[in-house]
């Protein structure tokens, strides 16, 4: 699930910054994520500041809209 780039920053510095303990309880309830994400979130953080906790996925599912679906059809 994603979540805003705020709110990892906010748990991320709130962890490196000792307010969280290391046992990551109260980092993952957050962010709906496991504890292994939030290592990563930590690591990203550490090496690339707030950029390396961009959401970087992306899909290729797009949607024709109507005018696109008719140009399509018409191309056949």
């Amino acid at each position: 699930m994603r979540q805003p780039i705020e709110k990892r920053l906010n748990v991320i510095k709130a962890l490196l910054s000792g307010a969280i303990l290391v046992f990551f309880t109260k980092a993952t309830k957050p962010l709906s994520c496991s504890r292994r994400n939030i290592e990563r979130y930590r690591k990203v953080f550490v090496q690339k500041g707030k950029d390396g906790l961009k959401d970087h996925r992306y899909s290729n599912y797009q949607k024709l809209s109507g005018k696109q679906k008719k140009t399509s059809m018409t191309k056949r």
